[in-house]
């Protein structure tokens, strides 16, 4: 059994009006959590391209908060991976502050051949084997999002240098922030909708499914549920 655990403070980088976290800066907590458990286990980027000639890209992400975090908060994340089976292999967190719990979250991982970009079998990586959670680790699934019928067109904007990774692709991150950003309600100028202080529910649900590569220059459109629209989501 192998588990990971490190610490971040949540600064001004992270927060919104109201000091609270924003969704994009959990999960790019999360998700740097999980780069720096990579490296500790020798499952790298660098090291699978040496190895293996293939990349990590994150599928799904789903975390839940029984409470916000906010400016100052010291997390700490503990988190392991399920084993490789298939084409995915899930790794799961545990968030703490002041060393009560405060959240969990469940990712989903698969691996692509640099030279294809076709996904790669778990199996192979020897890596993997007898290195998982064991009793920790989660039950939860990802299934795949399945959208609704109907949508309407919300927001457009292009993919800029800022918006990009290291694998040439839009962050994971970032598209959390294009949906916070996207405006809801009727077409037109829309006032600046927040929750207020004291607003947020009691227990916060996060989530994404990124199965479509943006790169530069490349405009996604955002759409709320339940309109209509014949563009491609983000």
């Amino acid at each position: 059994m192998v588990v990971y655990e490190c610490e971040y403070t949540v600064d001004s980088r992270d927060i919104d009006p109201w000091y609270h976290c924003r969704p994009s800066g959990l999960m790019g907590m999360l998700q740097e959590a999980a780069t720096q458990a990579a490296c500790a286990l020798h499952v790298s980027r660098d090291e699978m391209l040496e190895r293996y000639n293939s990349f990590w890209m994150l599928a799904r992400l789903w975390y839940r908060l029984d409470v916000p975090l906010s400016w100052g908060d010291t997390v700490h994340i503990r988190t392991w991976h399920r084993g490789g089976r298939g084409a995915s292999t899930y790794r799961d967190f545990d968030l703490f502050v002041n060393g009560q719990p405060v959240g969990e979250a469940v990712s989903t991982w698969v691996l692509a051949d640099a030279a294809t970009h076709k996904l790669a079998r778990m199996g192979r990586i020897t890596e993997f084997q007898g290195t998982d959670g064991g009793p920790l680790c989660k039950e939860r699934t990802l299934s795949r999002v399945r959208l609704p019928e109907t949508m309407e067109h919300a927001d457009s904007r292009a993919m800029h240098y800022s918006d990009t990774d290291v694998n040439g692709h839009v962050n994971n991150v970032r598209y959390v922030d294009f949906l916070c950003d996207a405006p809801h309600g009727a077409p037109g100028p829309q006032p600046l909708r927040l929750l207020p202080p004291g607003g947020l529910p009691g227990r916060v649900h996060g989530g994404g499914d990124h199965r479509a590569l943006y790169r530069p220059g490349r405009r996604p459109v955002v759409r709320p549920r339940g309109g209509s629209g014949g563009q491609e989501p983000v």
